[in-house]
C-alpha cells in the first residue's frame, strides 16, 4: 500500500501543484487556486486509490512565516 502525496508549493510566478514529487499542475495565481485544482485532481484518482487500499494526502503550507 502507498500514499498518493500531493503537495501545494510556491513557486516564483504563483503556486505549483506536485503529486509525489512530480509537478502535474501548472502555476495557479493564489494558493486557493491550486487547492481547488488539487481538490479535483483528488477526487477523480482518490475513488480508485481508496478503493485498493491506498491513502491520499494533500499538503498545503500555512501563511505563518
Amino acid at each position: 500500500m502507498a500514499d498518493r502525496v500531493y503537495s501545494l508549493v510556491k513557486g516564483p510566478a504563483g503556486w505549483v501543484l506536485f503529486l509525489d514529487g512530480a509537478r502535474v499542475g501548472g502555476n495557479y495565481g493564489t494558493k486557493e487556486a491550486a487547492f481547488e485544482a488539487a481538490f479535483e485532481a483528488v477526487m477523480v484518482a482518490a475513488s480508485f486509490v481508496v478503493g485498493v487500499g491506498d491513502g491520499v494526502q494533500i499538503n498545503v503550507p500555512s501563511d505563518a512565516r
